[in-house]
């Protein structure tokens, strides 16, 4: 018997413990196990290999190509906004906003559409 389940015996029966936790111990035993079980194949999931790109040589993450095409986009769609006419004024405080959304939408997007694996 472990100390903690002598504990256990020794509070119950001195009527200071209000509950049997003896099958709480035994479920918490169960979750080691299972903790143990499960860690290493968590922290095997990582070994895979890291999603990049060889450019000259030189291999750079997926994202890295999502965000600086996002920005391109962005840029795209502020000069078209503009040739419209149809952007706010200039001290209009929501554009930093709505152009960081639009750089993480398309970011994402392109992450989705380019590279599903």
């Amino acid at each position: 018997m472990s100390d903690t389940h002598a504990w256990v015996a020794w509070q119950m029966k001195a009527n200071r413990l209000p509950i049997d936790l003896r099958g709480f111990l035994a479920m918490e035993s169960e979750m080691r196990r299972l903790a143990a079980v499960l860690l290493p194949w968590t922290l095997l999931s990582g070994c895979a290999t890291a999603p990049s790109i060889g450019v000259l040589g030189a291999y750079f993450p997926d994202w890295l190509f999502c965000i600086v095409g996002a920005i391109v986009g962005t840029a795209l769609v502020h000069t078209a906004l503009r040739a419209a006419g149809r952007l706010p004024q200039p001290g209009e405080l929501t554009l930093p906003l709505a152009y960081s959304a639009l750089t993480a939408i398309l970011a994402l997007s392109g992450w989705l559409v380019f590279f599903q694996n």
